[in-house]
């Protein structure tokens, strides 16, 4: 048999840079190995409203928070961001919290930076440098992404895309 080559895809990575977006979407948590053990990270989405692919769609880009509830932890301190206040003292102790609440809807400005990845291939990996909640949070944003356009911006509970478009 011969060969069949494997088409390299690919990646439209977010442009690097200041943008403002908004949350769309909040995946469940996921668990990963890392070198200090199994992790479990929450996927939060950001959908562009100011940096557009070719085809007029918003770029996306998704920070993945350990979950975890320690006072220098990147959720505990991304949760404080949009809340636009310090979590309070039952916040803090609190065994669980509803990341769509806090989270879809909120608008932000935020700081995407490229680097090469670890894995020497020479590609890229996009990332969220910074972001912080912006002032003017006005009327509530809806996705512009087509496949995203039927599912309501705040599900009653927390459920990923995917799971919304099989429906």
């Amino acid at each position: 048999m011969a060969t069949v080559a494997i088409p390299r895809q690919e990646w439209d990575h977010h442009p690097a840079g200041q943008h403002e977006g908004f949350f769309f979407a909040v995946e469940e948590p996921r668990e990963f190995e890392t070198q200090w053990g199994p992790k479990v990270k929450l996927p939060l989405k950001i959908e562009s409203s100011t940096s557009f692919r070719d085809d007029g769609q918003p770029y996306i880009i998704t920070i993945w928070d350990t979950v975890s509830s320690a006072p220098n932890s990147n959720l505990r301190q991304h949760r404080e961001k949009v809340l636009g206040r310090e979590l309070t003292a039952d916040e803090s102790k609190a065994t669980e919290f509803d990341p769509v609440e806090e989270f879809v809807a909120v608008r932000i400005g935020y700081v995407v930076a490229h680097r090469p990845k670890a894995d020497g291939s020479g590609d890229i990996t996009s990332f969220i440098e910074t972001f912080w909640r912006l002032e003017d949070q006005g009327e509530k944003p809806e996705s512009k992404q087509n496949r995203y356009d039927d599912i309501p911006l705040k599900p009653e509970r927390s459920s990923s895309a995917k799971e919304q478009l099989d429906k």
